[in-house]
């Protein structure tokens, strides 16, 4: 983890085309990633009211304040922050937007002290969670030490928030249907260490 906060800490700017802000999606920025979101296999979905109520949703603009991409982040309970949704409009993807936006949201969540936990089948956002030091589960059950103390957390109370929602239960049931994707979610954790709250403190990462 020395290693990775080393790198990132003097990270230069990922591409001068495009911003980094913390701020909620308008209405209609909201409607255009949900119905996007609608057309992928790997995110679940979000509501509109959901990307416009966030107090933690980072989005890239390009110089004109239009939208590119945005990362929604929920916090769940006390301690715990999910990292909910990574998603760049197609025709803006392979600029290193996705990259900023992750990295950009995850040092935001260590700045707050909250521990990580990110759910995702897409292979590109499971490799930057493997890049950042969190911890790969194929499930939230029966966890291993430090993460069990935590295991009524992350695996009632989440699941609980997560699914208590008839538009994310729709949304799972019509692309099982229209997908019939096999992959499996994953789920990656992260404890974070005072250490690392004090080197997200000092970060000032680019773009924001």
């Amino acid at each position: 983890m020395v290693s990775y906060f080393s790198r990132i800490v003097f990270l230069p700017p990922v591409n001068p085309s495009f911003n980094i802000r913390k701020r909620p999606l308008t209405q209609q920025e909201a409607r255009v990633i949900v119905r996007a979101i609608k057309r992928t296999s790997n995110i679940t979905g979000y509501t509109v009211r959901e990307w416009t109520n966030s107090k933690h949703l980072f989005v890239a603009e390009n110089p004109k304040g239009e939208i590119l991409g945005a990362c929604l982040t929920l916090d769940f309970s006390k301690e715990w922050t999910e990292i909910a949704v990574l998603f760049v409009l197609k025709e803006h993807r392979r600029n290193g937007i996705g990259q900023a936006l992750f990295l950009t949201s995850y040092i935001d969540t260590l700045k707050r002290k909250k521990n990580v936990l990110i759910m995702s089948k897409n292979k590109t956002v499971v490799s930057m969670m493997r890049e950042v030091g969190l911890d790969i589960f194929s499930t939230l059950k029966n966890l291993p030490t430090p993460y069990r103390k935590h295991q009524l957390t992350l695996g009632l109370l989440y699941n609980i928030v997560w699914i208590a929602n008839l538009y994310r239960i729709k949304e799972i049931i019509r692309k099982a249907i229209v997908y019939a994707s096999k992959e499996p979610f994953v789920y990656g954790l992260k404890l974070t260490s005072s250490a690392e709250f004090a080197i997200a403190e000092n970060h000032t990462s680019c773009g924001a």
